[in-house]
């Protein structure tokens, strides 16, 4: 099973927690209202397809598509090479720390019961292009590469 859906909006890079008064420490609010944001898009996209209400304990594959603004006071030149992605972003938020609030936000929407369960991970930073990707947004694949009954594998896409 593929589910595939869009979080609209800049992507929130996991923030380390912070530590209030009394030494009570917590995620701040950001990185929770951007996990749960991912968690309802996942929601959304599971009651599309049929997902049953069990929490899937297989393996799984995930793909993160992360589309950025290209910046303000960029040359025309820079810019078209940017939509025609010859030129990538490099600049922060690094990577994996998306993943993290991407991947902490489908696990507590039980997309899975853990994110130790994704046996391969594929992420890809590109700017916006004005035609297909207007405004910043994130794309999330999560496959499931067994069926739901674990009984049989699911033959796993090529490279």
């Amino acid at each position: 099973m593929i589910l595939k859906f869009a979080v609209l909006g800049r992507a929130v890079p996991k923030e380390r927690p912070r530590f209030g008064p009394r030494g009570i420490v917590y995620t701040p609010t950001r990185t929770v209202e951007y996990e749960q944001g991912v968690g309802d898009a996942f929601i959304e996209a599971a009651e599309e397809k049929y997902y049953p209400d069990i929490i899937y304990e297989g393996p799984v594959m995930v793909t993160v598509v992360e589309y950025r603004r290209i910046p303000l006071h960029t040359s025309r030149f820079r810019r078209q090479a940017m939509a025609a992605g010859d030129i990538e972003p490099i600049k922060r938020p690094d990577v994996d720390n998306v993943v993290k609030s991407v991947l902490d936000g489908l696990q507590k929407a039980e997309a899975f019961k853990d994110d130790a369960q994704v046996v391969d991970l594929h992420v890809i930073k590109r700017y916006c292009d004005n035609l297909k990707h207007p405004e910043p947004e994130v794309e999330i694949q999560v496959t499931y590469l067994m069926d739901l009954d674990h009984d049989s594998p699911r033959p796993t896409q090529g490279y």
